[in-house]
């Protein structure tokens, strides 16, 4: 009698530390706006420091809010210049690297792994002139990345019985982050975002019908915060908080529906 009574208490103990141990894993992927990018002159660092970046703000938002024991594993893959779908011959440094998101965000999805939340932060630089999209075309390249997401094998966080089997994680939930609305400045327009200001207001719509239809989560960041005057793309360091509030509070609202699944 005594042995079965212990043996309860290791059985709830055990439960209690699986519970305890439970981690949400959140891949973002972004372009320089998620990088960090820093509008500011050269005379200061060209990217914001680690830590006052949205998507450490978000990290810390969530892991304050989380139970105990519990955590939120941020991965963050940024890049500048990023597009969606689009090759771009003449992308910063001469070219020297790949800018098409969706050839690597597959593999991304690969290395980082299980995921619960994937967050789309794209199609800014699919506004520049020398890809001659319109606001439907955007949508088009991040809706395919979304269908990607979606038909990527096992990638979904990993789930245990109570027999502790390993069972395949449901598909990541899916949010999408709304375009800033670009400013025309001097930068801006060396950069190749004539007229965007139009089309990012044509494009979030749109965006947010995308994430509709694959039930994900819209986040309107024209809606959040201005760019800055001085480039007319990037957010600056004084609205970083805002930003990764508002995205924290999205995580949640994905990880309710989730939750809610199981």
């Amino acid at each position: 009698m005594l042995l079965n009574k212990s043996h309860s208490l290791c059985s709830v103990f055990h439960r209690c530390q699986q519970r305890r141990h439970r981690t949400t894993n959140v891949l973002i992927f972004g372009d320089s706006n998620t990088w960090g990018f820093n509008p500011k002159p050269r005379l200061v660092p060209r990217r914001i420091p680690q830590g006052e970046r949205w998507s450490d703000i978000m990290s810390r938002q969530l892991n304050e809010k989380s139970q105990e024991g519990d955590d939120v594993n941020v991965i963050v893959d940024a890049l500048n210049a990023r597009t969606t779908i689009f090759h771009d011959p003449a992308s910063p440094m001469d070219g020297e690297y790949n800018c098409n998101g969706r050839d690597f965000l597959m593999t991304t999805l690969h290395r980082t792994k299980p995921l619960d939340v994937v967050v789309l932060a794209l199609g800014v630089n699919d506004l520049k002139v020398q890809f001659s999209n319109t606001p439907w075309s955007i949508a088009a390249g991040v809706r395919i990345l979304t269908k990607d997401i979606i038909r990527a094998t096992s990638i979904g966080a990993v789930m245990k019985d109570e027999k502790g089997e390993q069972l395949t994680g449901d598909t990541p939930e899916i949010i999408i982050l709304g375009v800033p609305i670009i400013k025309e400045t001097p930068t801006s327009l060396s950069w190749g975002f004539q007229g965007a200001s139009e089309k990012c207001e044509a494009l979030n719509p749109l965006l947010r019908e995308v994430a509709m239809g694959v039930d994900g989560i819209f986040v309107d960041l024209s809606k959040v915060a201005d760019v800055s005057p001085l480039d007319g793309v990037h957010f600056d360091v004084d609205v970083q908080t805002v930003l990764g509030d508002a995205v924290a509070n999205a995580v949640e609202k994905s990880m309710t529906k989730r939750s809610k699944r199981r």
